[in-house]
């Protein structure tokens, strides 16, 4: 059972990524997703399995994080690249990767497998993989919806530690 008081949720990167998922739940119900999450305390390897009928059901994972600053574009550890791509290989499901992006002012993602497609952005070859991390270009991305001016505030003010 999930504990909203626990000493997990307190930790300021996970207030910053339960309100990246927040965010993500909402936009998903609005496009008549329906949105399941783990209810075990702690850590897991993606953050929701979403479902609508025309669609079936994919695992989505959320990033909240703002993109590189001299460079077009994110990324997250290589090592959750593989568990995301083990997972979805071995239960022939499709990994969507949302990223909640104060900096773009945008949520923004695209499949694993699309994200994974050789292409050149920038001079550079993605995808990259540079001191532990999986880089994707912006350029890779499908748009969402933008941020509220209210959201990114409230990101702004997660990532300084503020309440």
């Amino acid at each position: 059972m999930t504990q909203e008081n626990s000493e997990w949720h307190d930790r300021r990167e996970v207030k910053i990524a339960d309100y990246g998922e927040k965010l993500i739940q909402e936009y998903l119900e609005g496009e008549n997703y329906i949105c399941y999450k783990p209810v075990t305390e702690g850590a897991h390897l993606f953050d929701f399995l979403i479902y609508r009928k025309d669609s079936g059901v994919m695992a989505a994972e959320v990033k909240t994080k703002p993109r590189r600053n001299k460079y077009p574009d994110t990324g997250f550890d290589y090592r959750h690249y593989e568990g995301y791509k083990r997972f979805s290989e071995e239960h022939n499901m499709k990994m969507y990767v949302f990223f909640v992006d104060e900096l773009e002012g945008k949520i923004y993602g695209n499949s694993l497998e699309e994200l994974d497609k050789p292409r050149i952005s920038s001079g550079k070859n993605y995808p990259l993989d540079s001191n532990s991390i999986r880089y994707y270009p912006l350029e890779a991305m499908r748009i969402h919806r933008l941020l509220t001016d209210e959201e990114k505030s409230q990101l702004r003010q997660l990532q300084k530690g503020a309440d």
